[in-house]
Parts: structure tokens; C-alpha cells; sequence
């Protein structure tokens, strides 16, 4: 998902997130932090779907939560800054028919297999190891904060998935004093075989692991790549 960010005033930026290169989903205005955008929201949000309609205005002033048109006009006059609210605003249910089409539609599908691939494609570049040779090096390897036999039995289920193939990513050498060094890893790429039966081997064995770290096994869109990080 790429990200855009705009100065609209001082102390204040416009940041946008986009469907693609034409696309905006949307945008936010935040304060300005050292020269840059912060993640410190102090003006509208705006949602958009993938047609270019706005489906949702939340209006925020500094320091506020969520404002009636009112209230937010009342903000305005004290802080000039901040830019005027839509008129009319979306009606409610235009958000509620964006959120359907989200599940409904295979052009949001498309984008969000697209981003899930994209991001496991960027783990990769990123120095991933090939876990049969993570292996091969002879070192034991910890996953997370798990124990070292705990440790080997999650590497004997990961091994025996039926993936095309299983990358370590941000591999660790670490030792404490005194003892030998183990290489500590715990997200892998797993890349997902073709056949519907075999994928749903691998969510089932990867959910638990998936939803002890606060998470649910990522819904299957057709994904070549999928992203497991394991405490």
C-alpha cells in the first residue's frame, strides 16, 4: 500500500494512502512532527472507495475526538487551518456498502491478495533464508521465546507442510555467556502450494500460532506467500 504525505499548513500535513497509482483510499490530516508527518491525527479522515467516491468523513480538530459538522465548524474558526468539510457529508450508508463491497467484490480481493503477496516479496529481499538451509548450518535455532524443544518441534511441523517452499526471515545469531551460539528467528514466509487441500492444511496448522501473537490466520484470496510470525 503506498503512502503520500502533503505540508496543507503550517504544523499540518495531509497524508494519503492509495489503491494504486491513480486511487486514493485515504487520507488523513496530521501534525507535524520535526519536519515531517506524524501518525498524530488533528484534522478530517476521509474514506474512499475503489470507484472515487467518498464514503466516509470522520471530522476531527486538534486534541478532539470525532466532531458533529457543527462542532467542527466551531474548531475551524478558532484554528483556520483546517480545511472545510465536505457538504453534503456521505450518508452512513454509503460506508455500510463500502464495507459489503469489500467482501463481495474481486476487485477488492485482487488488492488485498496483491498486498499480501507484496509485503511477504518485501520480507524476502530483505535477507530471508531458505529454512532446509537455515538448518543445514548446524546450530540450533530458537523460535521466539520458546524453549529449544519446543523450539524443534514447531521446525518438524513447519518442515512437514506442504509448501513449495519456507523462508526464515530477520534471522539472529545470539549468545549469552558461557553458552553456544543459536540462531533466534521467529517470522517465516511459507509459500503456498496450489491445491485447495493442501493450503488448508497449512491455516490449520499455522492458527494457533497465528492467534497467540493477537492475530488470525489470514483469509485465503489465492495468495502465493503467506506471512507467520511465531513468539
Amino acid at each position: 500500500m503506498r503512502e503520500t504525505a502533503e505540508r496543507i499548513a503550517d504544523g499540518m500535513w495531509l497524508k494519503r494512502t492509495w489503491y494504486d497509482a491513480d486511487r486514493v483510499r485515504s487520507e488523513t490530516v496530521v501534525a507535524d512532527r520535526n519536519g515531517a508527518p506524524s501518525a498524530a491525527v488533528c484534522g478530517p479522515h476521509r474514506d474512499f472507495d475503489l470507484d472515487g467516491r467518498l464514503v466516509r468523513e470522520v471530522l476531527i480538530a486538534p486534541g478532539s475526538m470525532p466532531l458533529s459538522i457543527d462542532e467542527y465548524e466551531e474548531a475551524r474558526r478558532a484554528d483556520p487551518r483546517l480545511p472545510p468539510p465536505t457538504v453534503p457529508p456521505p450518508p452512513p450508508e454509503a460506508y455500510d456498502a463500502f464495507v459489503v463491497a469489500q467482501k463481495s467484490d474481486p476487485r477488492y480481493t485482487a488488492i488485498r491478495r496483491d498486498e499480501s503477496d507484496r509485503f511477504c516479496t518485501e520480507r524476502l529481499s530483505g535477507g530471508a533464508v531458505a529454512l532446509a538451509a537455515l538448518l543445514g548450518r548446524g546450530v540450533p535455532v530458537m523460535i521466539g521465546e520458546r524453549s529449544r524443544r519446543q523450539s524443534a518441534a514447531i521446525l518438524e511441523k513447519i518442515r512437514a507442510l506442504p509448501c513449495k517452499a519456507v523462508h526464515a526471515v530477520d534471522v539472529e545469531s545470539a549468545a549469552l555467556p558461557g553458552k553456544p551460539v543459536v540462531l533466534s528467528v521467529e517470522s517465516f514466509v511459507l509459500e503456498l502450494p496450489d491445491a485447495p487441500a493442501e493450503r488448508r492444511v497449512v491455516r490449520r496448522t499455522v492458527g494457533p500460532w497465528a492467534r497467540a501473537t493477537g492475530y488470525d490466520v489470514e483469509e485465503d484470496l489465492g495468495q502465493r506467500f503467506m506471512f507467520v510470525r511465531i513468539k
